[in-house]
């Protein structure tokens, strides 16, 4: 089970994307102990959150993706009225909760079983990082993301298995990035500033229908896993839409 838990916030003076990581202290103290130790020391994150601003509004977004980060997260979560950052004494009240769910299984439906568009538009809504050779790398490239779903995917997933094997340059060659409208930022945490980048791309698929279904299928995935480096904490908030053939960034 995949699950989304928005909550609208009330009280929202000083909140921002960089306080992410004090609401991850929140989501720990509802867990169980083996869990949020297993959870501590695993390479790649069984859940993902961030904070974002809509229309004036904030909302503190959790997802998980497993059965038991659902139990210990969410569930948990959304009994709660309001939301207690002990480190700042700020407490927020939860006005609204919106509950989103889907599977792996859902995913891999919805986009080998239908047409899916070639032309892929990505938001990245908060502050985006990747890492390599022990270097954060501060803009995207088609490796980095579709690498990073794909790891993210086959860690989590006990459904479908995507794999890196001898065709994935063959692959990587086949997908392009069109078009973008990116910043430079920094993502804040604990003194030290992570370069990092938001704003959108689109990718372009010109390879066959089995390539286009994946990558349309990694992109609806990373809605939920986040993208990049720690998604746990804030960073790499995604948002996929379809982008018209008209449309043109602004």
């Amino acid at each position: 089970m995949i699950a989304k838990a928005e909550f609208k916030l009330g009280n929202i003076e000083g909140i921002n994307y960089n306080m992410a990581s004090l609401f991850q202290g929140v989501i720990m103290e509802y867990a169980d102990e083996d869990f949020a130790e297993k959870e501590h020391i695993s390479s790649i994150r069984s859940y993902s959150q961030y904070i974002d601003r809509r229309k004036g509004e904030y909302y503190w977004t959790v997802s998980t993706l497993t059965d038991i980060a659902k139990e210990n997260i969410i569930d948990r979560l959304v009994s709660q009225n309001r939301i207690h950052l002990k480190n700042k004494d700020i407490v927020l009240p939860i006005e609204e909760v919106k509950v989103t769910l889907t599977s792996f299984d859902e995913l891999f439906e919805k986009n080998y079983f239908t047409d899916t568009d070639r032309y892929i538009k990505l938001n990245f809504k908060t502050p985006t990082a990747f890492k390599s050779d022990g270097k954060y790398i501060n803009y995207p490239t088609v490796r980095h993301i579709i690498l990073s779903l794909i790891n993210k995917h086959d860690f989590l997933s006990d459904v479908t298995y995507l794999g890196q094997g001898d065709n994935t340059e063959s692959l990587l060659s086949k997908i392009d990035i069109c078009s973008y409208d990116l910043k430079s930022t920094y993502f804040h945490l604990e003194g030290v500033k992570i370069p990092s980048f938001v704003g959108r791309v689109t990718l372009k698929v010109t390879g066959g229908k089995v390539l286009s279904s994946m990558v349309n299928m990694l992109c609806d995935f990373a809605e939920y896993s986040g993208v990049g480096i720690k998604s746990a904490i804030g960073m790499g908030a995604i948002l996929k839409y379809k982008r018209e053939r008209r449309d043109k960034l602004e």
